[in-house]
């Protein structure tokens, strides 16, 4: 293990048609880390990875609570809680991503 800087998976999620890795590199406590969708489509084998934005690592389970893929989306949603929204300030709290323009 590399410690800083050694990228970690945070989720898998699967659907009929694609398979995306969710992951990020492990920072310092006082820095975000760059958070990655890697989206492979399971015919073609084609895949892309793009990084979707940067959190601290205490802030990815609520600010990544529901993420849902469709053979079209992925749609990322926060928690709603109050804590979530002191945790994560300014982060987009929901995102919508087309799976063309991921592997175009």
């Amino acid at each position: 293990m590399n410690g800083l800087d050694t990228e970690l998976i945070y989720d898998i999620v699967e659907s009929k048609t694609h398979n995306l890795i969710i992951s990020y590199f492990a920072k310092s406590n006082e820095e975000e880390c760059p958070v990655f969708f890697r989206l492979t489509d399971k015919t073609t084998n084609k895949t892309n990875k793009i990084q979707i934005g940067k959190a601290m690592d205490i802030q990815l389970h609520m600010w990544l609570q529901k993420v849902t893929l469709t053979s079209k989306q992925i749609k990322v949603k926060s928690s709603n809680s109050a804590r979530a929204d002191l945790w994560l300030k300014d982060k987009v709290k929901t995102m919508e991503f087309n799976i063309t323009d991921i592997l175009s």
